[in-house]
């Protein structure tokens, strides 16, 4: 399997236990909103080296120059992240919410703090991306504010004066100056073995830590006379207030980025959250730049090595249109030569052009595996046609393994036309707030997706197939006088005499009605069409039932403008408002012409299973 359940734990969906992906020729049907987005960037995350489609995933620069445009290759994405990112750099501000509170409004005042200050100041971004808060909370607290401006300033220098290193490994626990005077206590001037650690540096110890005591005073003694300069405390109160920083800076193992890190949160600790939260997002943001150049430089030279063979193939499908392709090596670009100005050219001509170039680039690849979303987004029906073809006709006849997400139905019927057998089918349906794929298993070599393929395989025990029987024979046996139109409409209460099925029947499932929940697409689709035809009973039934005299009009919305038409025949005020109704009119299937019941099959798999449970919840609270 390429996806189960465990896959979709850190995101918003949330799937059945036993949800999962196979590793096959698959179509997956589901409404928008259930979760075919998520789950392709799941796939796309959990398999880079797959191939993948989406018209949301890889929107190329399309940039139009008279009768030419030109195709800047994966670009809109990435910069649109770097436009996020700009978003996040201004809206923390580092520069005015942290280093002008601290009186830096300059590169050169940062450089005075120290190098790495003056870095930060330059480079927001970086100073965000190496924010560390461990040593924040440390210099919130420290109210000295002497001191701490002389820590803040001076940091590198005070870490200088704490020795390091393998020679003053067993002396650091104790004051360095102390050290020195007992190690020339121990030593004369012709030791070169250090009675420390044993190692023999032919020359002379006490010189080698004399020079070390040197460096020490030579330190101190700066640092002093730069806090003298600041304060008026004498000489001894001075070296205890440095003995003091100093223990502080060893202690917690402050330097200048801790410093640096400090004055960019401006002496306000929310600021700390702030900037952990941005450095998480610009990291994020980073990684998907990087991610998406790399896709950029794998397609264009995938792209280039086999240009001759996609442009032989673009130049085939559009010679008719008089449309040529070229490709740029310097800026990564394929250049489109049209036969008329490309303002003329609409943009789903454009995309397709787009569609195409990614879907010849994969077929010429060594990749096994496609991802695609929602490829026949915004075309007409013989451009799906085409577009199906394509991907088919290319992929699945070269070995490739597609697997594609779509809300379309039309997808799954011309798919299964041109292709019979080479796929299975799922649908995606949310009950219980949890996503389900249900198998499609209708079998045929047409139209997968149609309402007398359904009743066939709805079991006969089930009550929903003999309703939908009598939606199909409804339709078969049109005409305006069918009494077929009396049962699934309300004017009044009628049975069917040849079934005994009444109108009531239809009403009673809307009243009675808690919930769907059932482990077959065929009995749930089913279950859908009949209550979409129930709830626009029930609705004709509730208006009738609180008019006076008869409401005119056969269909659903001709009596809801009748109704809110007549105010003086309501017998009482319901409180509904017209648009509450009318917005629903055509989901609910108000027409009686021929074959006017794959509207409600169609809505059926538009909707999840949820979104039903909801509406028939809500337009009974409405009536309520």
């Amino acid at each position: 399997m390429l996806v189960e359940a465990n896959d979709f734990s850190a995101s918003h969906i949330k799937v059945n236990n036993n949800f999962i992906i196979n590793d096959e020729n698959a179509i997956y049907l589901g409404p928008n909103g259930i979760g075919k987005t998520t789950t392709y960037n799941i796939l796309k995350k959990k398999y880079p080296s797959f191939g993948f489609f989406s018209y949301d995933d890889c929107k190329e620069k399309i940039t139009k120059e008279k009768k030419k445009i030109r195709i800047d290759i994966r670009t809109v994405d990435i910069e649109k992240l770097k436009q996020d990112k700009e978003d996040i750099l201004n809206s923390v501000d580092i520069k005015n919410n942290g280093f002008k509170v601290n009186g830096i409004s300059s590169s050169t005042k940062a450089g005075e703090y120290s190098n790495y200050c003056k870095e930060a100041y330059n480079n927001a971004e970086t100073a965000i991306i190496n924010f560390d808060d461990k040593n924040c909370h440390l210099l919130l607290n420290y109210e000295q504010s002497d001191k701490k401006d002389f820590l803040f300033q001076n940091v590198e220098e005070i870490n200088q004066l704490i020795l390091k290193g393998n020679e003053v490994n067993d002396i650091k626990n104790k004051y360095i100056l102390e050290a020195f005077d007992l190690l020339e206590k121990a030593l004369d001037d012709f030791d070169t073995i250090c009675p420390l650690c044993g190692f023999n540096h032919n020359t002379s110890i006490l010189g080698i830590y004399s020079n070390k005591r040197k460096e020490y005073d030579d330190k101190l003694n700066k640092l002093i006379d730069r806090y003298r300069k600041e304060s008026k405390k004498g000489k001894y109160e001075i070296e205890e207030d440095i003995k003091e920083l100093i223990k502080i800076v060893k202690d917690n193992k402050l330097d200048d980025k801790d410093i640096t890190n400090y004055i960019i949160i401006g002496n306000n600790e929310n600021n700390v959250i702030t900037i952990n939260e941005a450095k998480k997002k610009i990291i994020e943001i980073n990684e998907k730049i990087e991610t998406l150049e790399q896709e950029r430089k794998d397609f264009f030279n995938n792209l280039l090595t086999n240009w001759n063979k996609i442009e032989k193939d673009l130049k085939d499908v559009f010679k008719e249109k008089g449309i040529t392709f070229s490709i740029n090596e310097e800026d990564k670009s394929i250049i489109v030569n049209l036969k008329r100005e490309a303002s003329t050219y609409s943009s789903g001509e454009l995309n397709y052009i787009v569609f195409l170039i990614n879907i010849l680039e994969f077929e010429y690849s060594n990749r096994k595996n496609i991802i695609i979303d929602d490829p026949l987004s915004s075309y007409d029906i013989k451009k799906q046609y085409e577009i199906v073809f394509d991907i088919f006709s290319r992929l699945i006849d070269s070995g490739k393994m597609v697997i594609a997400l779509t809300h379309n139905i039309n997808f799954v019927n011309i798919a299964n036309s041109q292709y019979p057998n080479k796929f299975n089918y799922y649908f995606l349906d949310s009950i219980d707030s949890k996503v389900t794929a249900f198998k499609i298993n209708i079998e045929t070599d047409g139209s997968v997706l149609n309402i007398e393929d359904l009743a066939k395989k709805i079991p006969d025990s089930e009550i929903e197939k003999k309703w939908i029987e009598l939606l199909i024979e409804k339709d078969l046996k049109w005409e305006e006088t069918c009494v077929r139109h009396k049962l699934f409409h309300y004017d009044e209460e009628y049975t069917d005499p040849n079934t005994g099925y009444s109108n009531l029947d239809l009403v009673k499932m809307i009243d009675k009605f808690s919930d769907i929940k059932e482990n077959s697409f065929e009995i749930m689709s089913g279950k859908k069409i009949i209550y979409l035809t129930a709830m626009r009973v029930w609705i004709e039934k509730k208006l009738t039932d609180n008019y006076i005299g008869k409401l005119n009009g056969n269909q659903l919305f001709p009596k809801i403008k009748n109704y809110f038409k007549n105010p003086d025949k309501w017998e009482k005020d319901l409180g509904i408002k017209k648009e509450d109704l009318t917005r629903r009119k055509v989901l609910l299937n108000q027409n009686d012409h021929y074959k006017s019941q794959i509207i409600p099959f169609q809505y059926a798999l538009s909707i999840s299973t949820d979104e039903l449970v909801n509406d028939i919840s809500s337009i009974k609270v409405l009536f309520e």
